[in-house]
């Protein structure tokens, strides 16, 4: 086990899993599951590390990307 793990406990396992599906989302083009994965992320992240941890804040910001992403891609839709 590293020692992240060890400090951190399954929440970091959780994390992980939830960063993943994120990034899936993303490389897919899929903004709608990329903002589900990223907001469940951030949840995780402000209970575990913090709202002020760099890992929280860079969730935050890929969240705020991918929910941009998502109002244009339905601002387009709605004008097909």
């Amino acid at each position: 086990m590293q020692r992240h793990e060890l400090q951190r406990g399954p929440e970091l396992s959780i994390e992980c899993t939830l960063a993943t599906r994120g990034n899936l989302a993303l490389w897919r083009g899929d903004a709608a599951g990329a903002v589900e994965a990223f907001a469940g992320l951030l949840t995780d992240q402000e209970r575990v590390l913090g709202p002020d941890h760099p890992d929280t804040l860079t969730t935050r910001n890929n969240l705020a990307s991918w929910q941009r992403r998502r109002a244009v891609s339905t601002s387009n839709n709605d004008h097909s």
